[in-house]
């Protein structure tokens, strides 16, 4: 976040951690002087348009957002091990897009591995594997597979 006040330039495109749904930045309000800005959102159809009513985000809630304008979606299957116990879960992330000249593996640590773990790896022995299984943007991504901590 550059600005912790107005983090999203109003306009872009923003999606909550916990929601795969997709939101436009419309503006932000103030409840009273003194008081930090809410963010208000719009919700976003499945082509990319707004629904007329929006909803208010409050400061405190900022960082379970993030801005998904130019980022690419990909579907993750991730397995994360902890004392030879698998747990096993998919998800769509929004990444940076690979460059030509981004090494892929430094590409994975930075846009995918912050997705692994489930918080259970505390005082255990933790690997972490990842593999893209979809990805509209990039075709050649499918079927990449990643280990950390293995």
């Amino acid at each position: 976040m550059n600005d912790p006040m107005f983090p999203f330039p109003i306009g872009s495109t923003v999606m909550s951690t916990v929601s795969s749904a997709k939101n436009v930045v419309r503006s932000y309000i103030w409840a009273k002087p003194g008081d930090s800005a809410s963010m208000v959102v719009g919700r976003l159809d499945d082509d990319g348009e707004p629904y007329p009513i929006g909803f208010v985000v409050p400061p405190d809630e900022f960082d379970s957002w993030m801005m998904v304008d130019g980022k690419v979606e990909i579907q993750v299957r991730f397995i994360d091990i902890y004392d030879d116990i698998d747990h096993v879960h998919t998800e769509k992330i929004y990444v940076r897009p690979l460059a030509e000249d981004d090494d892929l593996d430094e590409w994975a640590f930075d846009e995918i591995f912050p997705h692994t773990g489930d918080g259970n790896a505390s005082g255990k022995h933790a690997g972490y594997f990842a593999e893209i299984i979809d990805c509209t943007e990039d075709l050649g991504l499918v079927g990449a597979e990643f280990e950390w901590g293995a």
